[in-house]
């Protein structure tokens, strides 16, 4: 693997070469889950200084299971939130620990 963006040159042998995933960190799970939502957990987008999200590109062997997000809101469905920006656009999510068997034997 070369990284070019000083020129051509050798990449350290300590880097990864395989498949590789971008992920968002998200506050820690609290230690307790929301009894009047299933008990689920609420979990927030955090922030840097800077105002940007958090994030790394790990090794793709390193993500045990991923979990289902379910956003929080508090009256209504924003009307701005469809399924392919909702991420972006809400700070506030539930861990669906329902989402499967397994998800609810690990998460919860």
């Amino acid at each position: 693997m070369l990284d070019t963006s000083l020129g051509p040159r050798q990449c350290p042998d300590a880097w990864h070469s395989g498949p590789m995933a971008f992920v968002e960190w998200y506050s820690p799970t609290p230690p307790s889950a929301q009894e009047n939502h299933g008990l689920m957990y609420r979990i927030k987008k955090m922030k840097t200084s800077q105002g940007r999200i958090p994030g790394a590109i790990i090794p793709l062997g390193n993500i045990r299971q991923i979990c289902m997000l379910s956003p929080a809101f508090d009256h209504e469905i924003p009307k701005t939130w469809r399924s392919d920006n909702v991420l972006d656009l809400a700070s506030t999510f539930y861990v669906n620990n329902w989402s499967s068997k397994y998800a609810y034997q690990t998460i919860w």
